[in-house]
């Protein structure tokens, strides 16, 4: 029997509400699967149920789940454990109960209400289109920044009219010095998170002494920690600290504490807090070891034996600090806290922003109304709306009160505010023991999701306080089926260290609740089975080679392990895919078989880069790098000394230009000038083709012209270069090029086609994307690397609950000249904290993935000569191992004589991984200076889009070519420039036909040269061309 049987049985009950805690392998999904089965024998309609989960894929293995139990109790096929046997009985119960009610659930599996939470809030939304506003026919956008941009600029065209908020926005662009661009980001990062904030500020909108409640909160949150600190400071060694305090002062030249007879633990004593937690803290928030003259406790004096004496004492003095728990942490609060009250130009800053925001929300929806788009924030936003309030519930949610009688929740931890918000209103009015039940199911220790809004301390404080008028009794499962004892006996000796000792929900913090082995599978004679860690020393004067030398430890136990295991799989979790770049080298180089998901961003491909290069060099005649670039590129391939030739006489002109220059191609090399011979055509008959295609047709044919699909040695880029091309015809107008920043953002969120391989045995993801699987082996690989810190946003803002009163607090970002900003700095220092609670539990999810063998891989620092290692990073994942296991590092670094440190770190340029790197800058090979262009190119579909485009290029090049036997001088640049003057012209005869004849004289068109100019120029037109260009503008 398990351990935690009768907590299982217990959730089975449906006359009650739970909230269940279940630690990674605890059988999660067979528990709701049992729940939901329970819940239909005992519910007049399947519909009366619904299961909500946050992913598709979620929601698809628990219908599944429910449809091959009830399949199987139909079978009689016979259950293999105890948990079968539950399942196999309460599916025989819904299959009399399906007989009885004729529901016909294994022809109808529709009628099972599970959905994701978009889904659901999609569902909820379109059934009441007037008061969500969310017709059934509109496009959610998985990525709507293209449409948030649009909203900003919108709002920043305000600028420049008399409107009401028009000085807010004034007020904001001069506190960030005017820079537009960072302004335009803070912006888009708020409107992708406006479903946090947007409720909170129009409620904060209809108060009308706002400074006063939000400088209230201010003061109770100061008075609220200063309480925390006095109810655990030891307050007998007041006395002791200040007279320390006194000295260290004087040492370092300080008359704060010249007067002060006594040290309280007060609002008014804050300053003296202050500097105290400046000299027994490190700028980390930790205690001091010895504090030093720097601190005010220097080793030599004029008086030895005071110095001697005082150092001592206040040495003692941190010892007996060490043994107060939470002391460190209260300290570390009183050091963040904010300032009590706002000044008259903060505040102005506070109230400008709560100003404008919702005035860029209205932007937007005008928007999403003319473009018939949405995204998924404003479809939850929409749903909550559709419920309407507490005093006036709408028809949906009386309707829907009366349909739902039973809510089953995955994956709680994972739940947003807004999603709670939602929960709220499918609950509203329930109450206790009325028939109707909420099953909500998670684990905090697994909440690794903050990026997405999650918010674990919403799974802790309904815990502690239940969710509206529903009191759920609280259960925790403990019994684990996934990994072997020694593995679990591990995270318990580790995490229960690693974790913080207390749950605090507004922190973030979750304590760790251990759990016991309930497998019986595993082969007990294996002498590998458990957690093996596994060093690498690194000399801290060669800290580029250690990377390397990690791999390749890691590229050997991943070889030892496909030979020696082959009946099991392999995963190689990470926490950020540019940890990967070394290893995935020596897998490629070595030919081993892996499966990576999502790893490789498509704009690290080699050729989208050199497609991307291509569409800016068409674009842009003036973009000197994209054209140096394409004519490095594998089609061309010049080398680096050739293209310092080019690039040293394009100083004054376009590169385009030089390349017409036939003195300067004369000093090229052979090779060289053979391949211009052909490029050079090519290029001038596919610049003449500008404005008559499409952009995406246009790029895609030069590209194919160029011969850059014969430059691709894998298949698989093919299909890269088609999502390029789809993406350009997506974000492009005619033949506008998108904004360079818009298509590397986009770029960058698309993931790269890698070649399938039939065998999944090794498998490469990111920790993020392990979360809810399992494997035999598991490889935590640069454990001691360090990720890229949270840009600071736009406002920062704190809701929360004390004596049942409810506090906010808000700040906004500091100008680019403010020394600080305590508000925005302890809201910040919030957030950070919070961080660095989720990557602890990062850590934890990793290592739960395993099942049989656990192996992690760091690189640990040293300095040359020293016997002592380097603290890890405190941002890295083995910065939270490193306390318990810093003993046996130093330990075996002292001892072990074969140290990957030790090696010539010389020899190692010459690795395999290097050879790699030297073979993928080769892989796309150049083409022969003798290539000619082909009749079609196998694998390849040129298509109808791009097929007329194709042959204009063709034929105009093969006539050119034809022509020309020296190298030719081409006229695109004169067609192009006539071209430019033909619009332009055009433009202004259409604006004196609209503004009248009689408003146009000679002096006005005089006026009129330099806008002639600055428009000719965005034509990217060579510069030497402006000026004649400009005067036959004039002249016409």
């Amino acid at each position: 029997m398990l351990q935690d049987q009768h907590t299982r049985q217990k959730a089975i009950d449906v006359s009650k509400s739970f909230i269940v805690q279940a630690p990674a392998g605890s059988g999660k999904t067979e528990l709701l699967t049992q729940r939901y089965l329970a819940l239909l024998a005992h519910s007049r309609a399947p519909e009366e149920i619904v299961a909500i989960t946050f992913t598709r894929k979620a929601s698809a293995e628990m219908q599944a789940r429910i449809m091959r139990a009830l399949s199987k109790a139909t079978l009689n096929i016979p259950p293999n454990s105890e948990h079968e046997r539950a399942t196999l009985k309460l599916a025989r119960a819904v299959l009399q109960k399906d007989l009885q009610a004729k529901w016909y659930l294994l022809e109808n599996p529709q009628r099972l209400r599970i959905a994701t939470i978009d889904a659901l809030c999609a569902s909820i939304s379109k059934q009441v289109p007037l008061e969500s506003g969310i017709s059934s026919d509109i496009q959610v956008l998985e990525d709507a920044e293209l449409i948030y941009k649009k909203a900003i600029r919108s709002l920043l065209a305000d600028l420049n009219t008399d409107l009401p908020w028009q000085q807010a926005l004034s007020t904001i662009l001069l506190h960030l010095d005017n820079q537009i661009e960072q302004f335009e980001d803070l912006l888009m990062h708020m409107l992708a998170k406006r479903e946090q904030w947007l409720d909170i500020i129009q409620s904060a909108k209809q108060q009308h002494n706002l400074r006063d409640m939000l400088e209230d909160s201010l003061q109770h949150i100061v008075k609220l920690h200063l309480q925390s600190l006095g109810n655990i400071f030891p307050k007998q060694h007041l006395p002791e600290l200040l007279r320390l305090m006194k000295y260290s002062a004087d040492n370092r030249g300080i008359a704060l504490w010249k007067d002060v007879t006594e040290l309280k633990i007060t609002e008014e004593h804050l300053k003296y807090w202050d500097d105290m937690i400046q000299v027994l803290l490190t700028k980390d928030s930790v205690w001091r070891k010895k504090p030093n003259k720097s601190q005010g406790f220097p080793t030599v004096a004029a008086d030895k034996n005071t110095a001697k004496e005082f150092k001592e004492a206040v040495q003692d003095l941190l010892k007996e600090f060490f043994s107060v728990e939470n002391l460190e942490s209260a300290l570390a609060d009183i050091k963040f806290l904010p300032d009590a009250y706002y000044t008259d130009a903060k505040w102005k800053i506070v109230d400008s922003l709560l100003e404008i925001l919702p005035v860029l929300v209205a932007h937007l929806h005008l928007i999403f109304n003319e473009t018939g788009q949405t995204d998924f924030s404003e479809i939850a936003i929409s749903a909550l709306q559709a419920f309407g309030s507490n005093e006036n519930p709408t028809d949906l949610a009386l309707r829907f009160d009366y349909q739902i009688k039973h809510i089953l929740v995955d994956e709680f931890q994972d739940t947003s505010q807004l999603q709670h918000s939602l929960l709220l209103c499918l609950t509203a009015g329930w109450q206790n023991q009325d028939g109707r039940s909420l099953f909500l199911v998670g684990d905090p220790m697994q909440s690794i999701y903050r990026f997405r809004q999650a918010d674990v301390g919403l799974f802790m404080q309904i815990k502690q306080y239940g969710l509206g008028d529903i009191q759920l009794e609280a259960l925790t499962l403990s019994a684990n089926f996934r990994s072997h004892k020694s593995i679990i006996d591990w995270l318990n000796e580790h995490f229960v260290n690693i974790f913080p000792k207390d749950n605090d929900y507004l922190k973030g913090a979750v304590s760790y609740t251990s759990c016991l082995s309930a497998t019986t599978h595993f082969d007990e004679n294996d002498q590998t089975l458990g957690v093996d860690c596994k060093y690498i020393f690194s000399d801290m004067d060669f800290p580029e080679y250690a990377p390397k030398a990690e791999a390749d430890v890691v590229f050997k136990r991943i070889t030892q392990l496909l030979d020696e295991k082959q009946d099991e799989n392999i995963a190689v979790l990470v926490r950020s895919r540019s940890h990967l770049k070394d290893l995935l080298a020596l897998l490629q180089l070595n030919d081993v078989k892996y499966q990576a998901i999502d790893i490789e961003k498509l704009i690290d491909r080699g050729v989208i880069q050199d497609l991307l290069a291509l569409s800016f060099a068409l674009h842009q005649l003036a973009d000197k790098l994209a054209w140096l670039s394409i004519l490095r590129a594998p089609w061309c391939g010049l080398e680096l000394k050739d293209l310092l030739i080019i690039s040293q006489h394009s100083h004054n002109q376009t590169v385009w230009e030089t390349l017409q220059d036939a003195s300067v191609l004369k000093k090229l090399n052979a090779h060289a000038q053979t391949v211009l011979d052909r490029i050079i055509p090519i290029l001038g008959n596919c610049l003449l083709q500008r404005r008559r295609f499409s952009l995406r047709e246009w790029v895609e044919a030069t590209w194919w012209a160029l011969g850059g699909v014969a430059c691709v040695k894998q298949k698989i880029d093919i299909k890269n270069a088609s999502i390029f091309f789809n993406l350009l015809q997506e974000l492009s107008i005619g033949e506008a090029l998108p904004e360079r920043d818009i298509l590397h953002k986009k770029l960058y969120k698309l993931h790269a086609c890698t070649p399938a391989s039939t065998d999944t045995r090794l498998q490469i993801m990111t920790v993020h994307k392990s979360k809810g699987l399992e494997f035999d082996n598991v490889i935590l690989f640069g454990l001691n690397k360090r990720i890229r810190h949270e840009e600071r946003p736009l406002l920062l803002w704190q809701e929360y609950m004390h004596s049942d009163a409810r506090h906010l607090l808000i700040a906004p970002i500091q100008a680019r000249d403010e020394i600080s900003d305590k508000t925005y700095t302890f809201l910040h220092h919030d957030q950070q904290q919070k961080s660095f609670y989720e990557s602890q539990r990062l850590l934890y999810v990793a290592a739960t993935r395993a099942k049989k063998r656990l192996f992690l891989f760091t690189t640990l620092q040293y300095k040359a000569g020293s016997k002592t290692l380097q603290s890890p990073i405190s941002n890295s994942l083995w910065y939270h191992l490193w306390p318990n296991l810093k003993d046996l590092c130093e330990q075996e670094f002292s001892e072990t004589e074969d140290l990957v440190s030790r090696i010539d770190f010389g020899s190692l340029t010459n690795n395999a991984a290097d050879k790699n790197t030297e073979q993928a800058g080769n892989m796309l090979e150049r083409l022969p200076k003798d290539w000619k262009f082909p009749e079609g190119i196998a694998g390849y579909d040129v298509g109808d889009i791009t097929a007329k485009c194709k042959e204009a290029i063709k034929i105009n090049t093969e006539n050119q070519q034809k022509s020309d036997k020296n190298i030719p001088t081409i006229p695109a640049a004169d067609s192009l420039i006539r071209k430019s003057i033909g619009s332009v012209i055009h433009r202004f005869l259409a604006k004196i036909a609209n503004d009248g004849l009689t408003n146009w004289s000679e002096e006005t068109i005089n006026n009129h040269t330099d806008r002639f100019a600055e428009i000719l120029r965005q034509y990217y037109l060579p510069p030497k061309a402006i000026s004649s260009a400009q005067d036959k503008v004039k002249q016409a």
